[in-house]
């Protein structure tokens, strides 16, 4: 019989919660599945909260009021109350000794019936995702829902609640709510790699599916909640009759938000009218009742002649055993989970028992509410039944198993630094070319020993990021020569110079004999020259951080140049820093591959040397330039294609398309770039021979700065004016939508004949592209 882990919140004394945990349970039965609840120990599942609040916001009447109501509400028990505060206050110091012993005791009576329905497995799982890779494999899937288990203001929701712990395949989503119409910004990525990572997913209100599609672009099925899947017989055999409860007719109100007056007036009208006796759950001050248990709940809900609740599962419980019923907006500072109600009353057609103000009452159609029922219950069981159904299949075995399926389940998030295969302790990681030439992880899975190592080493790397006073020079270098063979100002070969004279050694970008992009170590001034000038194409680093690393554990000095994600691999894998490490990042507008850059060189006689940025007709109007034995190849930045497939983003890397090291306050000690609009930032400084924008993030960049000074123009700038004119520092390249046509064209065409069908398209990608830079800044 096939096992099922479930992952669901398991703590609190909230009736819908631990209802919905045994309805999981009892429909897993019914299907023929063994199941056990996954044991999640996170205590705070991210480092920051879901949203910042500036200080501006906080001094906001709105904000005050709202942070008062909620201190109130919690310190005097007012949740549920409509009297006055200064009664509820007098009230309230009168019994906390009282209260608070009534708390402790719901509690006792919510974890009885979880030790008696809601049984834990052996599995162990926390914010971190480990677990016991043996526990893990004896599960044949893992389904994570349903309730508010994706709520990001929730401090213990953590990437086990999105199964990441589990292989991709034995991820199942049942019917999961994030609570809250929209993500905030600071969990987004987050958010976007975690769903990405499950395989079969559904959500229970529309708001989430909307939510998961702006994310994603995933089609999310909505089903219903597993409550609804259990009928009002289902649902009887394990309710409880209260000890001691008087058989008359009676009104339940269940209110989870605050009971305005309007609502208690509402509901002391009607139960007036029918002659009804009022019980109030979850109401501290009636303490019979705020000590009935989930069986209870159910009891009332089924004998209930009204119900008045702004509860979901309230509403869901009151449809099931046919209750009169209204439906109230729930009343909660920062509460926007109305949707999952809108939701189920509109799938139901019970839109009439929505209350609002000045509306009558009408009794609910059931009879069309059931049909309706059938068909939502089919849905759920057809959603359920084919995701387990393949989750619970046996996985062909693979002979390779890629990094990005590991730490995001999606490759294009890879960069292809190569930490990640410098750090294996196996070696059992190599970098391959994929089918369009960019270079990325493969795992040997038979020497693989799971140590996750390579996992720590990427997940660091993203995190990397830091935020210290970030200081920006325009620099141009006086020495004509060194300025001639530079991309822009000519600060790297100084720095490295600098470097090499104090018996370090460098670490930067040439082209090897097959003209491929590789890095490799300099330890003289003359090995620096093939060093120069930018590359425009992924270079391989090899076992490069291996060798930084050997010469900084010998005392040596060391700067490492390269592209932000591959500064970051670097500083993942070193663990920790180092006093004489440099590190020297760009502002990188994004890496065409080998293949691309292989293709466009086909054709053409064999080259000597490569300049990717020549500056014959000045640097702003650079030019492609190919040194032959005899003779040579030059184009500008309009009529050179490679070029032109390279500032249309045509050619770039799917991870350059969503560069997640695009950012101010990097980490490492300087970053480069070309200084564009240096004549309006400087007037008379710019003489188009080239410029550098110098960003200066630590004590050490500082320091090497100082050093190599002398020899430079050397002026401080604003940052924000630097950034006004080098948007790419922050902001991601646009996507062509001929990105994709273009690598597959490529296997059967020449690279001049590729690029020039596909400009037309390109200019107007660009156009679009400029827009976005001008609106969307990440600073």
């Amino acid at each position: 019989m096939s096992k099922v882990g479930i992952v669901t919140i398991t703590g609190g004394d909230n009736y819908g919660n631990k209802l919905q945990h045994w309805a999981v349970i009892q429909i897993l039965h019914s299907y023929g599945y063994e199941c056990d609840t996954v044991r999640d120990v996170t205590a705070r599942g991210f480092a920051t909260p879901a949203y910042s609040v500036d200080l501006r916001h906080k001094l906001s009447p709105r904000y005050i009021r709202s942070v008062v109501d909620s201190r109130l509400k919690y310190r005097y028990f007012r949740k549920n109350s409509d009297e006055n505060l200064l009664k509820n206050i007098r009230r309230a110091n009168k019994n906390r000794g009282r209260y608070l012993e009534l708390q402790k005791r719901r509690k006792r009576i919510f974890q009885e019936f979880a030790d008696r329905y809601l049984p834990f497995g052996e599995l162990t799982v926390c914010a971190t995702g480990r677990a016991d890779k043996e526990v893990v494999d004896s599960y044949d899937a893992f389904v994570c829902g349903s309730d508010q288990v994706w709520n990001p203001h929730y401090c213990n929701t953590s990437p086990v609640r999105f199964l990441q712990f589990a292989p991709k395949h034995k991820r199942v989503a049942l019917s999961p709510s994030f609570g809250v119409n929209s993500i905030p910004r600071e969990r987004i990525e987050a958010y976007t790699r975690y769903i990405e990572g499950i395989e079969h997913l559904s959500v229970r209100e529309q708001q989430g599916a909307k939510i998961i599609a702006d994310l994603t672009g995933r089609e999310a099925p909505v089903i219903v909640d597993p409550t609804v899947m259990l009928d009002a017989q289902q649902w009887a055999k394990i309710e409880k009759k209260p000890e001691g409860f008087r058989d008359e007719p009676f009104l339940l109100t269940y209110f989870l938000g605050g009971k305005s007056r309007e609502y208690s007036e509402q509901i002391r009208k009607i139960a007036s009218q029918r002659g009804l006796r009022i019980i109030n759950l979850l109401d501290i001050t009636e303490e019979e009742s705020y000590l009935y248990g989930p069986q209870e709940f159910i009891y009332l809900m089924h004998h209930a002649s009204f119900v008045c609740t702004d509860s979901f599962h309230g509403i869901v419980f009151s449809i099931l055993f046919k209750r009169d019923l209204w439906a109230f907006s729930r009343l909660e500072s920062g509460f926007s989970g109305d949707n999952r109600v809108l939701t189920l009353l509109q799938k139901l057609e019970l839109m009439d028992c929505l209350y609002s103000k000045g509306k009558a009452w009408r009794r609910a159609d059931y009879e069309r509410c059931d049909e309706l029922l059938k068909r939502e219950r089919y849905a759920f069981d057809a959603y359920l039944k084919t995701a387990l159904e393949k989750a619970t299949k046996p996985q062909p075995q693979k002979e390779y198993l890629h990094i990005g399926e590991w730490n995001s389940d999606n490759p294009t998030h890879c960069n292809g630094c190569s930490a990640c295969a410098n750090a294996c302790p196996k070696g059992c990681i190599s970098m391959v070319r994929n089918k369009e030439g960019f270079l990325y992880p493969r795992v040997e899975q038979s020497s693989c020993i799971h140590c996750k190592q390579c996992l720590r080493i990427c997940f660091t790397a993203e995190k990397l990021h830091k935020n210290p006073e970030t200081k920006a020079y325009a620099m141009r270098n006086k020495d004509e020569k060194i300025l001639k063979i530079s991309s822009s100002g000519g600060v790297f070969f100084a720095l490295a110079r600098s470097v090499i004279e104090d018996g370090g050694a460098v670490f930067g970008v040439r082209l090897d004999e097959q003209n491929r992009a590789v890095h490799c170590q300099a330890n003289t001034v003359e090995a620096l020259y093939p060093l120069l000038g930018s590359k425009y194409v992924q270079s391989d680093t090899a076992n490069t951080f291996n060798q930084a690393k050997t010469l900084l554990d010998s005392g040596r000095s060391v700067l490492f140049s390269g592209t932000p994600c591959q500064i970051a691999g670097l500083k993942s894998y070193l663990s920790r820093d180092y006093d004489k490490l440099i590190t020297v990042d760009i502002v990188c507008h994004g890496t065409p591959s080998d293949k691309a850059w292989q293709a466009y060189l086909k054709g053409k006689k064999p080259i000597v040397s490569a300049s990717f940025r020549n500056k014959d007709k000045g640097w702003r109007r650079f030019s492609m330039k190919l040194k032959y034995d005899k003779g040579s190849y030059r184009k500008d930045l309009e009529t050179d294609n490679y070029l032109a497939a390279f500032l249309n983003n045509l050619n770039l890397g799917e991870a350059c398309y969503d560069c997640r090291f695009k950012t101010i306050g990097r980490c490492s000690d300087l970053t480069l770039a070309d200084l564009w609009g240096a004549d309006r930032i400087i007037k008379g400084y710019d003489d188009d021979k080239g410029t550098s924008l110098v960003l200066i993030q630590s004590q050490k960049g500082d320091k090497m700065l100082e050093r190599i000074k002398g020899g430079f123009f050397c002026e401080e700038i604003s940052l924000q004016t630097a950034l006004k004119y080098n948007g790419a520092a922050v902001n991601s390249v646009l996507k062509p939508n001929l990105r994709n046509e273009f690598y597959s064209r490529l296997d059967t065409e020449p690279f001049d004949k590729v690029c020039p069908k596909m400009k037309g398209s390109m200019l107007k990608d660009v156009k679009e592209w400029l827009y976005r830079q001008k609106t969307r800044r990440r600073v």
